[in-house]
């Protein structure tokens, strides 16, 4: 079912001017604030939530990173000294005693 929704927000904004008439312009402009607080205060803690789960997935890649480049190093060191073990072979073997 699909609601239509400039009729939905009508009905709202119909609603509410229908019970802020019995206001006075005190309350309403109360109201007005404690809705702007409201809103100031749901869209800042939702940031901060979205930023910390933001944060806590780069701290998890990051940290798979530094494994990552600590296998990379470990294989080049060992690499390496795969590559230089026959010329260290070739040095030991000629000098017999």
């Amino acid at each position: 079912m699909i609601v239509n929704t400039k009729n939905y927000l009508k009905r709202i904004f119909t609603l509410l001017s229908h019970l802020s008439d019995k206001w006075s312009i005190v309350q309403k402009i109360s109201y007005g604030y404690i809705v702007a607080v409201s809103i100031a205060f749901i869209g800042t803690t939702s940031g901060l939530l979205i930023a910390y789960r933001y944060e806590t997935v780069a701290q998890k890649q990051l940290s798979l990173s530094y494994q990552q480049e600590s296998l990379l190093k470990n294989l080049e060191n060992t690499i390496t000294r795969v590559r230089l073990h026959p010329q260290r072979l070739v040095t030991v073997l000629e000098n017999t005693i």
